[in-house]
């Protein structure tokens, strides 16, 4: 015999079921929308005295030579990044950069800025090593994704065996 109360109630479930999985993907379109106005995301990578953000699509190597670190990127618009980290910068790039005015108390934080090109240097209190990082990238959009990249950088400390970064932005006043 057809029992239509419990036909009813697997009825009601299976569209109960349908409308929170129409609710749950409006809301994950809603998110992804939401990061992709923001382009760059809290800190994902922890480069010992800095960390940065870097979004899905992004490209990130990472090489160890001898007493330094590099962490080379592709981002949108061709936007080609290098960060190194250790104790010996090229200085001489940096004989006219201005001050990055930033919201971190620093041993160094100079830039120096072109049409399609950036470099800039940060060091840390104390004796920590230098972040160098240079970028390429022509035109508005390029200038936008560099922005938006240095605008997540935020310094870092080790505490123990882990790493604690502070909310403020190293290089917050640069173009």
């Amino acid at each position: 015999m057809f029992n239509f109360s419990s036909s009813l109630k697997i009825y009601l479930g299976f569209l109960l079921f349908m409308v929170c999985g129409i609710v749950v993907a409006a809301s994950n379109q809603e998110q992804s929308a939401q990061v992709k106005a923001s382009r760059y995301i809290y800190c994902n990578v922890y480069a010992g005295t800095v960390c940065f953000g870097i979004s899905g699509g992004d490209e990130l190597t990472m090489s160890l030579p001898i007493d330094f670190t590099i962490y080379d990127l592709t981002l949108p618009h061709s936007v080609k990044v290098r960060v190194y980290l250790g104790y010996n910068p090229k200085m001489d790039i940096f004989e006219s950069a201005k001050p990055c005015g930033s919201e971190v108390e620093a041993t160094q934080c100079r830039y120096v800025t072109s049409t399609s090109k950036w470099d800039i240097l940060y060091a840390g209190k104390g004796t920590q090593p230098f972040v160098h990082i240079h970028i390429e990238g022509e035109g508005n959009d390029a200038r936008q994704v560099v922005h938006d990249f240095l605008g997540n950088f935020r310094p870092c400390s080790r505490e123990g065996a882990s790493i604690k970064c502070t909310d403020k932005r190293i290089f917050a006043a640069i173009d």
